[in-house]
């Protein structure tokens, strides 16, 4: 499961990089601006998904399993991953 998980988060990464021209790549400017604009999108839906997960950690068991906690753990790790661009910004300033 970990590994398949993997394999999917990585999709996006390597389609964007698949996109961009070498000469494009060495020199910054476009695909920076581009990541800026992305930015502020990824962090609203970074809240989004931490307010899911809020509620679903709020949610009792299934049968006495906690499917809902699960599904808290995980909203919260994509929530905080996507997170990450806005904050890494605001710390480097």
């Amino acid at each position: 499961m970990g590994i398949g998980i993997a394999l999917l988060s990585a999709l996006g990464p390597a389609w964007e990089a698949s996109r961009v021209a070498p000469v494009e790549a060495m020199a910054r400017g476009q695909v920076e601006h581009q990541v800026r604009v992305h930015r502020w999108w990824s962090a609203g839906l970074a809240l989004i998904l931490a307010l899911a997960a809020w509620v679903a950690a709020h949610q009792g068991p299934v049968n006495g399993k906690p499917v809902y906690g699960y599904l808290c753990a995980l909203l919260a790790i994509v929530a905080s991953a996507l997170f990450v661009p806005l904050l890494v910004s605001a710390w480097r300033r």
